[in-house]
């Protein structure tokens, strides 16, 4: 099930063509199987977008949950032949409906452990290492999102496509 998923939105990332709804035995039932998806996607799109090296958090205010009908911000992965420099240029062709948000990323200097929960503000600036301004390239690749769910938009990647960094600024 959870493979099966995977392996449909997969071919909809990797064709450009629109993912409508997911079969319904295969649509993930909570946000945990969501994630299961995409962990297992993650595997599959890995010869194409490279090594997964970060996450994007997406729907982080009260606003944006609301309107996505989602409590909470989400993640997303970031993968290495996504993440381009100031000045790239991207055809519009390699998107379905391409985005772009302005954000601030962070680069870390040590990963943050699930043991080392719950996470303060103070104990996560303490492992940046660095502050990039960026551009979040997001790719609405469906049909229809709203009718999906939030957990199939987990599964892919929460409209994740990449994203453009300016030069660091040391912490």
């Amino acid at each position: 099930r959870i493979l099966a998923a995977a392996k449909a939105i997969a071919s909809a990332r990797r064709s450009r063509a629109p993912l409508k709804a997911l079969p319904k035995d295969v649509v993930p039932r909570d946000e945990a199987e969501g994630y299961q998806v995409q962990y297992a996607l993650h595997d599959l799109l890995q010869p194409q977008v490279g090594s997964l090296v970060g996450y994007k958090i997406g729907c982080t205010s009260a606003v944006m949950q609301e309107y996505i009908n989602i409590p909470h911000p989400c993640g997303g992965g970031v993968f290495e032949k996504v993440v381009h420099d100031s000045g790239v240029r991207l055809p519009a062709a390699d998107f379905v409906h391409v985005g772009v948000e302005c954000e601030i990323a962070v680069r870390l200097a040590r990963n943050l452990a699930a043991s080392e929960a719950p996470f303060t503000a103070e104990w996560v600036a303490e492992a940046i290492e660095a502050y990039h301004p960026a551009i979040e390239i997001v790719d609405d690749r469906y049909v229809k999102w709203e009718t999906l769910g939030a957990p199939t938009l987990i599964a892919d990647d929460f409209f994740a496509a990449g994203c453009v960094l300016g030069e660091a600024v040391p912490r």
